[in-house]
């Protein structure tokens, strides 16, 4: 072999030490960028699971407190509707008494 078939050969080889260093550089690359997003989309999915806790947390307060207005109103409804009965019957005795008396 001659000098130039050694030149000609260590070209080769740091040509393909050069292409293998690329396709390593390239590859650690693309895993970090992978890892990057797994790890954003697990922060994102426990973001999600936390709001979901919240709203039903939320959900919950709300029907609760809709559930004690809703009761008190029924309550309030029965009295009133109590005293206009007996406002009714009150009539209705004073319209007997006077066709009576």
């Amino acid at each position: 072999m001659t000098a130039r078939d050694y030149l000609e050969l260590g070209g080769l080889i740091v040509g393909i030490l050069v292409l293998l260093g690329g396709i390593i550089a390239v590859y650690v690359v693309v895993k970090t960028d992978i890892v990057a997003v797994k790890t954003k989309i697990v922060a994102m999915e426990k973001d999600i699971e936390e709001m979901k806790e919240t709203h039903r947390k939320d959900i919950k307060d709300v029907k609760d407190d809709f559930n004690v207005r809703f009761e008190s109103i029924s309550n309030k409804n029965r009295e009133d509707h109590q005293i206009l009965f007996n406002k009714v019957d009150d009539l209705k005795d004073i319209i007997i008494n006077s066709k009576t008396g």
